[in-house]
């Protein structure tokens, strides 16, 4: 697929329920449109159309001031056709809560534009049918109609369900649970989002931005993640806004995984024989290493069982490699004593000759001796927006760097979702990335893009790493130290929380202090990184409570008349720092990556320039964890 610089095109109609119940949503979401489109435009920009409408009714002095009713018959359509009924056909509001017809007939007659991907944000707080409040057969028809109406005519559908007035409650929790359940499964069977109960405007700035950023998303990339995620999902799935609750597992494991994730320690010298032979100098060192691995006699010791052993064993892959053949042993000569003879006299042996003075040899250097590996690699995610302009050809891709060096070796994704920003590394080589800012990928390379819908919506995510042992975190800047956390290749999350250590000189998320990207070293000790160079330590990432200790800021690197932005952060094996940002200079902007140390934040050096017009670099991520003091 070739990549395109045009902007996504997306129809999005919000449709609501006009009961009396639903007015205060209809406000508070008018309040919330211009904040969670600007929002979105600036997180996902694209060529969005969004056209709000009201069941068989309106709401005053709200953007929903036409019925769905009005706007298809301007639109060319002919309402003898429509399916959902008139007001005043049904008793009590039912027709302004026949959300299921109502959405049946925006997918038919709507005026969608060509190429554009189509999308029904449907709000209300009963049921599909002429509303209600307990889910019945009739009920559950029409909401399969409308799943294969969406699905026919390739339209996502989104569903929000709001709290019933406190005089008319559910007749039991049971009826509730069915009721989220039915509006979960027409969002996740025709590709949407699904979200229940929030309460006031962030919660609305939320569930917009996040619902016009997924409508982006085409139909069938949605349904092929949702195909497989576990069918068996709770009602509780449904989504709340980040900041009041945390979204459950609805990812799916990494197909390429084995059931329970690795079958070994990822310090398995057999599993990781790979790594061994790209890691040393010679063949002979790495064969040596295997030998003593799988023992002299070629017996397997590198997955040892957990359990008394079967009675055969499965050979493992040490015992693939050959160890190398040890050269016969060289037969002593027999010492024989010579005999005097007292004819001959004594010979008088010449001198020696002196011996030179031994070469002494430095200390080697061990930065020097040992060599950089793929573990060293360096990977950026590119970056660009209306600070940070240039090409806009490769948003979002990454490309990987030598180490030491900082010399651009390949592109290792060619990123074809849109904008990037966040960018992680795990042990197997998967990168994780944020599409548009709150939208999580992931990829091997050479392999298929998978959408983890469990990670994804939200704020944006402008941190992200993973510790060696594969253990995933990621944040956003706004919610003030609060941190996701997944286990790869999971998607399920829990939450840590951040909080500045006693007598930090600089407390980190204020203000001034956003964090913005973030790395672990060998001790599993999370550093993290605001856009001016100021760096904190997490001591103990093992539990839910963090303490950020402040250590030092890098020096900049922008020269006279420059401005110089830090937004990435990785290690290699001997613990050398590299920076990515970008560098921006009478409405120019450039990407860089520079190297430095912990203990020398002062000295900072620039190893690589991508030239002005190229933009920014991201977050940066690696494979490597060093021993730091």
């Amino acid at each position: 697929m070739s990549k395109t610089t045009n902007l996504i095109s997306s129809d999005l109609y919000i449709v609501i329920d006009t009961s009396q119940s639903m007015e205060d949503e209809a406000k508070t979401l008018s309040t919330a449109l211009s904040t969670a489109l600007k929002q979105a435009r600036q997180t996902c920009p694209s060529d969005l159309n969004v056209v709000f409408l009201g069941i068989e009714g309106t709401f005053p002095d709200t953007v929903f001031d036409k019925t769905v009713h009005e706007y298809l018959v301007e639109n060319g359509a002919a309402g003898a056709k429509f399916k959902s009924r008139k007001k005043g056909s049904l008793p009590s509001s039912g027709a302004q809560e026949d959300s299921a017809y109502a959405i049946e007939d925006v997918i038919h007659y709507a005026p969608w534009r060509p190429g554009a991907q189509k999308n029904v944000f449907i709000l209300t707080d009963e049921g599909p049918l002429a509303g209600g409040l307990k889910v019945t057969d009739k009920s559950r028809k029409a909401l399969n109609d409308t799943i294969k109406t969406a699905l026919d005519n390739d339209t996502k559908v989104f569903s929000y369900l709001g709290t019933t007035p406190p005089e008319i409650p559910y007749a039991s929790k049971a009826d509730e649970k069915a009721m989220i359940a039915e509006y979960q499964r027409l969002a996740q069977e025709t590709g949407g989002e699904s979200y229940t109960f929030t309460k006031g405007i962030n919660g609305f700035i939320s569930i917009l931005t996040d619902a016009i950023c997924t409508s982006q998303i085409p139909q069938e990339e949605s349904l092929e993640e949702e195909a497989e995620s576990p069918t068996d999902k709770a009602p509780d799935d449904a989504k709340t806004p980040p900041e009041t609750a945390d979204k459950p597992d609805t990812g799916s494991p990494n197909g390429d995984a084995e059931p329970g994730g690795n079958s070994g320690s990822a310090s398995d010298i057999c599993s990781q024989a790979s790594e061994i032979i790209r890691a040393v100098n010679t063949l002979a060192d790495v064969l040596k290493g295997l030998v003593e691995a799988c023992g002299p006699n070629g017996g397997c010791h590198c997955h040892e069982p957990q359990t008394p052993p079967a009675p055969a064993r499965r050979p493992c892959k040490c015992q693939q490699h050959k160890p190398v053949p040890t050269p016969p042993p060289v037969e002593e000569e027999s010492a024989i004593e010579p005999k005097p003879e007292k004819e001959t006299p004594a010979v008088k042996p010449a001198p020696e000759p002196e011996k030179e003075a031994p070469v002494v040899k430095p200390a080697p250097d061990p930065e020097k001796e040992t060599p950089y590996t793929e573990l060293d690699s360096i990977y950026a995610i590119t970056y660009y927006d209306n600070a940070f302009t240039g090409n806009k050809g490769d948003n979002g891709d990454i490309y990987q760097h030598n180490g030491d060096s900082g010399d651009l070796a390949k592109k290792s994704i060619d990123n074809q979702h849109g904008s990037g920003w966040s960018n992680a590394t795990t042990s197997d080589g998967t990168h994780y990335f944020g599409w548009k800012g709150n939208q999580i990928y992931r990829q091997k390379e050479g392999e298929k893009f998978q959408y983890l819908r469990g990670l994804s919506g939200g704020d944006s995510k402008d941190a992200f790493a993973f510790r060696k042992d594969d253990q995933g975190y990621f944040l956003s800047a706004r919610e003030g130290g609060k941190i996701y956390t997944f286990k790869h290749p999971e998607t399920k999350y829990s939450t840590v929380q951040v909080r500045n250590a006693a007598g930090n000189a600089v407390n980190v998320f204020t203000n001034d202090t956003k964090v913005i990207d973030i790395a672990f070293d060998a001790d599993d000790r999370c550093y993290l990184l605001d856009s001016s160079g100021r760096l904190w330590r997490v001591d103990d990432t093992h539990t839910t409570d963090w303490q950020a200790k402040y250590l030092c800021q890098f020096a900049s690197v922008a020269g006279a008349g420059e401005q110089c932005s830090y937004f990435g952060l990785a290690f290699d094996t001997k613990g050398q720092v590299y920076l990515a940002g970008g560098i921006r200079s009478n409405g120019q902007a450039k990407r860089f990556i520079a190297r430095s140390r912990i203990d020398t934040p002062d000295k900072v050096e620039l190893i690589y320039d991508g030239g002005w017009g190229s933009a920014s670099y991201g977050n940066l991520s690696s494979r490597a964890y060093p021993k730091l003091n």
